[in-house]
C-alpha cells in the first residue's frame, strides 16, 4: 500500500488542488485545528479480484477503493468546496498513478464513483465525499 499512497501524493504534487488547499492533503484525518480548505483521504477497501491463471498468480488484478473528503468554511464555501471538486476531478479522474519503489504492480485507472455534498450546519462547514475505484494488474 506504501506505494498507491506515494503514488496519490505524486499526483496531487503541483496540482491545481494543491495550490488551491496550500498542500493540505491528509491521511486517514487532519490535524486538530488545521486551517481550511483542506482534504482527507481514507483506504475504504482492498480485494484481489480474481486470477485468470491459476498457476502462481500469473495474472492478478487487484481493487481498491480511496474516499477523498474535502472541507470548507468559507461564507461562499459552495463555491470554494466545488472548485476543489473539480480540481479533483482534474487531478485523478481516469489517472494511472506511478507507482513508485519498485510496485509489481501497474495501476490501471482511477475511476471516480461516488460523490455527495453535505452541510454541518453546527459548525458552518461544507463536505464533498468523492470515492475513487482504483484497478491494478500485477
Amino acid at each position: 500500500m506504501d506505494s498507491l499512497l506515494k503514488g496519490i501524493h505524486t499526483e496531487f504534487t503541483g496540482s491545481a488542488l494543491a495550490t488551491q488547499i496550500g498542500n493540505r492533503l491528509y491521511l486517514s484525518e487532519a490535524p486538530p485545528g488545521v486551517q481550511f480548505p483542506y482534504v482527507v483521504y481514507h483506504l475504504i477497501t482492498g480485494i484481489t479480484d480474481w486470477e485468470f491463471c491459476p498457476t502462481a498468480g500469473d495474472w492478478n488484478l487487484d481493487e481498491v477503493m480511496i474516499q477523498f473528503d474535502l472541507f470548507s468554511n468559507t461564507l461562499l464555501a459552495t463555491s470554494e468546496v466545488n472548485t476543489m471538486y473539480a480540481n479533483l476531478k482534474t487531478c485523478y479522474d481516469w489517472a494511472r498513478l506511478t507507482m513508485p519503489g519498485g510496485s509489481a504492480y501497474t495501476h490501471l485507472y482511477m475511476r471516480r464513483e461516488f460523490f455527495n455534498l453535505v452541510r454541518n450546519p453546527d459548525e458552518a462547514w461544507w463536505q464533498y465525499v468523492v470515492q475513487y475505484r482504483l484497478m491494478f494488474e500485477s
